[in-house]
């Protein structure tokens, strides 16, 4: 599925490259359930709290070159799930991703 390996992808190149700034071992944890055909994607990380929820709307009507750099990870996220969460669960990150398999 296309979609949820992006999602995936995206997300967790957001932790790994702006949510750590020491060299300190870290723990990222990823979870997956299907049932009744809705498929449940949970990334839990210990990184310094960020819920990309949070994040302003790409403007999709900007040409690429004048584009600022940021945003589209989380965009392709919002257009590709059925449905995103965020929590902070003490020191912890926790986005859930749901999508419908067909």
């Amino acid at each position: 599925m296309l979609a949820l390996d992006l999602s995936l992808h995206e997300h967790l190149t957001n932790i790994i490259n702006y949510g750590y700034d020491d060299s300190r071992p870290r723990e990222i944890q990823i979870r997956l359930r299907l049932r009744d055909r809705l498929l449940h994607l949970e990334v839990e990380d210990d990184a310094r709290p960020f819920n990309p929820l949070e994040r302003a709307p790409v403007d999709t009507t900007v040409p690429l070159d004048q584009k600022p750099i940021g945003g589209l990870g989380i965009h392709i996220m919002r257009r590709s799930m059925d449905a995103l969460e965020y929590r902070r669960d003490g020191a912890r990150n926790i986005l859930t991703m749901r999508k419908r398999i067909a």
